[in-house]
Formats: structure tokens, sequence, C-alpha cells
């Protein structure tokens, strides 16, 4: 009867083992992404940090490119609507 609640006592302690080296390993990997995580914010924040005088910059040329996609298409839609009937009213026929 002692022998067995020692045989016992030390499966358990063997399961217990296994399971905190489970768990230490998923605490490494943890420990691995977070650590990759902070060097990513760490450069989101370097970049955030340089691009801060280049923003007005970038938002003028972010704007004359809008205008200019406007200019481009205003211009096709009064160039097609110049050429004359479309062949889908001809085809139609009098109304």
């Amino acid at each position: 009867m002692l022998t067995e609640a020692m045989e016992q006592g030390q499966e358990r302690v063997q399961e217990l083992r296994a399971q905190l080296d489970r768990l230490r390993h998923t605490l490494d990997r943890t420990d691995s992404v977070l650590g990759q995580a902070d060097a990513i914010v760490a450069r989101a924040e370097t970049v955030v940090k340089r691009s801060r005088p280049l923003m007005p910059w970038i938002l003028a040329g972010l704007g004359v490119a809008v205008v200019a996609v406007v200019v481009v298409a205003v211009l096709n839609r009064d160039h097609d609507d110049s050429d004359g009937p479309d062949d889908t009213d001809a085809a139609a026929g009098p109304a």
C-alpha cells in the first residue's frame, strides 16, 4: 500500500514536470513573440517620427494626384459627349 502510494506520487510528479516543461516552452515562445512585437513597434515609432515633417508634402502630393484624376475624368467625359450620338441611340429607332 505504501509503495503504491509512492508510485502514484512519483507518476504525478512526472506528469507535473511534463506539464511544467510544456508551460515553460509556451512561455519561451510567448516571450520571443513579444520581443519581436516590441522591435516592430519601435521601428514603427521611428518611421512615424521621421515621417511627421514630410506629412504636409505627402498630403499635398496626394491632393494634386486626386485633382489630376478628376480633371482627366471630366475631360474624357466631355470629350466622349462631344463625339455625337451613341450607336445605341440610333439602333433603338425613332421614339
